[in-house]
């Protein structure tokens, strides 16, 4: 099934403080991507792993159509990061897409698209209602049986 990314126009969006951030240079995967201050082409980038989710791998289902999600939301966007620490020389981080004066949680977004699971053990259950929506909706990955082999089981 095809996912309506225009769809996000109504999306949950939030207010933030006084929008300010960086820019995505390139994406990985649904869930890591590299960021620069201000320009991809003159300034070292950083390794950004998001937050609280994750996303199938590129060899799974879904995989790829999460990257290609997360490539059409913020690839050459501002996006602020609330950052709470490294892992594999990565920094994690909340990511909000800025849309002018509003912003959207990227992770809330990826989640309740079904192209990334709530990582309870991380996010405290941050995303659990997301991701209940996106079951009942049967979006991305819950049209698998059972949601599918999850990201953390299919890397072992």
């Amino acid at each position: 099934m095809k996912l309506n990314f225009s769809i996000l126009l109504t999306s949950i969006i939030f207010y933030l403080a006084p929008a300010y951030g960086e820019v995505v240079c390139s994406i990985h995967d649904g869930d890591t991507f590299r960021v620069a201050k201000k320009d991809c082409n003159k300034e070292e980038t950083r390794s950004i792993r998001l937050w609280g989710v994750d996303s199938p791998e590129l060899r799974q289902e879904y995989g790829r159509e999460s990257k290609e999600f997360v490539t059409k939301l913020v690839n050459d966007r501002e996006v602020r990061l609330d950052c709470v620490g490294k892992s594999y020389k990565r920094f994690v981080c909340r990511v909000a897409v800025i849309a002018g004066e509003r912003s959207l949680d990227l992770g809330t977004e990826l989640v309740g698209w079904g192209l990334a699971y709530d990582a309870v053990r991380y996010s405290g259950g941050a995303y659990t209602s997301a991701e209940r929506f996106a079951q009942r909706m049967n979006r991305g990955v819950w049209q698998q049986p059972e949601g599918g082999v999850r990201p953390w089981e299919y890397r072992k």
